[in-house]
């Protein structure tokens, strides 16, 4: 029944009956009767019409007293259950009706994240009032939702390449429902509101207090769409201490939600600096040259070259992303300095780049890229980008000599493009590579590229029966 109820078997001739999660697919804005079709393929792959069933509902709001007794009914369920996971009878995000607002503002006071889902789930001017509200007042977990859900609340301009940023999570709608969504729920007001508390923020790195919102997946987003042109100081701030904060893994912390930000900035035509100088001005410097026409025909190109030699990764990998096409010739010397620092995010910036263009000069800086690649999806890019310069025999054979790697995800990865370059069929997925017989299969496939070099070379698709044992010692199965 695929994500609806997950397997679910009917005897012939029996009946079977399901709850139906029916406020996560409609939206029930006002009291009244509806009529109400629901339609599944049941996992049948014939086509046709699919089954449909077609029943009347009526829907009642309820009064301040009820409202209350479902919220506390709903949170006394999970708090004895222990059981957060939401059901068709325990779902806050279903309680859309406006009714419900004032019981879970005070529940989500006292800590309550249901109660939070619960508000996010009212699409009302009052409900983003009273997230605005919590936002000042919330901590920890709690506070990260509430700035999520206020993140999608925001209007957005549009802007090249945008996804919609604003969708509202657990429900399906589409693009037009969407916007009419966020403005049923938003004040101009709001917009000051939030930049008076936003820009409270003086510490943002502080680990102590609760104005750390700055820090959630989507509070760039939020912060950008309601800063004003004198603002630009602080925006640039906020980049710069985001791309030198490196506290969670090997990229610099909200690299790409600030990234989102800058291209929310640009999209409202705020000013930027065709001079940049600190971190933040370069990646509005970037942003507004990729995503801005008049920007880009006035700023030089030739800052957008220097800066893929920048200090740090994320900048050279934003200035290798806004590189027209094709990338200018004085480009190629940084780009294959580049692919030889190792940081994976602007070493397959840089492999694209190369593939799409087929810039045979920096075939040797690639297939470096590829020899000494320390993660899975830069091997993967640099194999790609060293084929679409027709080097196919050295693309294999790296390949081959990856597959001895100490890393099980490259000795994988290699393995798998390999099989896929040599026989044409679908890459494969070999779960029991080991440390052990990786050599052994190394060898053996770099004995057989050398037999079959020309053979290689002019590209010809080999059947799997011509390939000796050793080679598929631990595949399980295509992908």
């Amino acid at each position: 029944m695929g994500g609806a109820w997950g397997p679910t078997s009917v005897a012939s001739g029996a009946k079977k009956e399901l709850d139906f999660p029916l406020l996560r697919y409609c939206i029930i804005e006002k009291p009244g009767k509806y009529r109400i079709t629901v339609s599944h393929d049941l996992g049948w792959w014939g086509g046709g019409e699919k089954p449909t069933a077609t029943s009347e509902l009526i829907f009642r709001a309820p009064n301040r007293e009820e409202a209350d007794k479902v919220v506390t009914v709903m949170l006394d369920w999970i708090r004895l259950s222990g059981n957060r996971v939401y059901t068709t009878q325990v779902d806050f995000q279903a309680l859309r009706n406006p009714a419900y607002l004032e019981s879970l503002l005070r529940f989500a006071k006292d800590g309550s994240l249901d109660a939070v889902d619960g508000i996010a789930s009212i699409q009302t001017p009052e409900a983003t009032k009273a997230l605005i509200e919590l936002l000042q007042t919330t901590q920890g977990e709690q506070l990260d939702r509430v700035t999520d859900y206020l993140s999608k609340r925001v209007p957005l301009p549009e802007f090249p390449g945008s996804d919609r940023l604003s969708s509202p999570r657990g429900t399906h709608i589409d693009a037009e429902l969407e916007v009419r969504r966020v403005m049923m729920a938003w004040r101009p007001e709001f917009a000051q509101q939030l930049r008076t508390i936003v820009m409270k923020v003086r510490n943002p790195t502080s680990d102590s207090g609760t104005q750390l919102y700055w820090m959630q997946p989507r509070a760039p987003i939020m912060i950008a769409a309601v800063l004003q042109p004198e603002d630009a100081a602080f925006l640039t701030d906020q980049i710069t201490l985001s791309l030198t904060s490196n506290r969670h893994g090997d990229r610099p912390h909200g690299t790409l939600q600030w990234g989102a930000g800058a291209r929310i900035w640009i999209a409202r035509g705020m000013h930027v600096s065709d001079k940049p100088q600190t971190l933040g001005e370069k990646a509005l410097f970037l942003t507004a040259f990729r995503d801005r026409p008049e920007f880009r025909s006035t700023a030089p190109l030739s800052k957008v070259v220097d800066l893929i030699d920048d200090r740090l990764p994320a900048i050279s990998e934003m200035a290798m992303g806004a590189l027209p096409t094709p990338a200018p010739a004085a480009a190629y010397g940084p780009i294959a300095r580049s692919l030889k620092n190792g940081d994976p995010y602007a070493g397959t910036v840089a492999c694209q780049i190369v593939r799409r263009d087929k810039i045979e000069s920096l075939a040797t800086a690639v297939a470096g890229a590829l020899h000494d690649a320390p993660n899975e999806w830069f091997l993967e890019s640099a194999a790609s980008a060293l084929l679409a310069l027709d080097q196919r025999q050295q693309t294999a054979e790296l390949l081959a000599e990856r597959i001895d790697s100490e890393d099980s995800e490259i000795r994988i990865a290699a393995f798998a493009k390999l099989v896929g370059l040599i026989t044409g069929a679908p890459e494969w997925r070999y779960s029991n590579l080991d440390e052990i017989e990786a050599p052994g299969i190394s060898k053996q496939w770099l004995t057989f590229l050398k037999t079959h070099s020309s053979e290689v070379a002019a590209g010809k698709k080999f059947k799997l029966s011509e390939l000796a044992d050793d080679q598929f010692l631990s595949y399980s199965r295509p992908r």
